[in-house]
């Protein structure tokens, strides 16, 4: 999170840089997070930061993601 909103949508750039650069071991330490495929792909590949509505996708895709990972798990 970028708690500078005064940045808005480029602040994005941030976000990017601490998910990918710091916390990516630890935020997707199996490579296999589609949020982190998708802004691997679609954003940084682009060198792009992403608007509002890409990271509104990103965070959904993420959640859903780990909501399957965590119940396929429990199976």
């Amino acid at each position: 999170m970028n708690d500078d909103i005064t940045q808005g949508a480029s602040g994005h750039a941030y976000v990017i840089n601490e998910a990918v650069n710091k916390y990516i071991s630890i935020l997707n330490p199996n490579n296999d997070c589609p949020a982190f495929k998708y802004i691997d792909t679609i954003l940084i590949t682009r060198g792009k930061a992403g608007s509002w509505g890409q990271w509104k996708y990103i965070t959904i895709l993420r959640y859903i993601s780990q909501i399957k990972k965590s119940t396929s798990s429990h199976l």
